[in-house]
């Protein structure tokens, strides 16, 4: 099955948003935190443990459409 992937900026992501590494590895993001400039972002490894980057606010990630904020407004 075929997904798309959109790029955004760090301080776009959001709880739920699904970041994808180059490799193609989904990981499920459960917190966004402002550190001094940036942002330290938290995600669910695969192998269920919990794990975290800081990045500058205009730092490019990629992530699955929908986006977690676009899911809950579509379900209501």
């Amino acid at each position: 099955m075929s997904r798309s992937i959109t790029y955004v900026q760090a301080r776009e992501l959001r709880v739920g948003d699904v970041l994808v590494n180059a490799g193609g590895s989904d990981f499920t993001v459960t917190a966004v935190a402002r550190v001094g400039r940036g942002y330290r972002v938290r995600y669910l490894r695969a192998d269920g443990g919990i794990a975290a980057f800081t990045a500058a606010p205009e730092a490019i990630t990629r992530v699955t459409l929908p986006r977690a904020h676009e899911r809950m407004a579509a379900t209501g």
